[in-house]
């Protein structure tokens, strides 16, 4: 399909298979704990690779479970709340201990 064919409105998807064991699709699971669970375990995977830093925007209802995270792996955890974030967002920090460098900020020149 070229992009002369797509609706107005931009493409359309939808799930090839759904999360049939959340509540919205009839099963036993609450569908926002079952986005936290994968949200969890994509930043846990990537925490396993043991990059320097690593910075995201996660769910606030998470970060209890984020310390957690960070307290096994040893890491320096850090967040706050973003602001005028309506979907109740924050951003955290997760660095290795001793990790200086600071993203979005010049280098100190002396």
């Amino acid at each position: 399909m070229s992009t002369d064919e797509l609706p107005e409105d931009g493409p359309a998807y939808e799930l090839v298979m759904p999360f049939v064991v959340c509540e919205s699709n009839g099963g036993p699971l609450d569908d926002h704990a079952f986005v936290l669970g994968c949200q969890f375990e994509d930043l846990r995977q990537r925490l396993d690779a043991r990059p320097s830093v690593v910075e995201e925007f996660v769910d606030a209802d998470l970060i209890p479970q984020l310390d957690l995270l960070a307290m096994k792996g040893e890491w320096d955890f850090f967040y706050s709340p973003a602001e005028h974030d309506p979907d109740h967002s924050q951003f955290v920090t997760f660095q290795t201990p001793g990790f200086t460098e600071r993203r979005g900020s010049p280098e100190d020149p002396s």
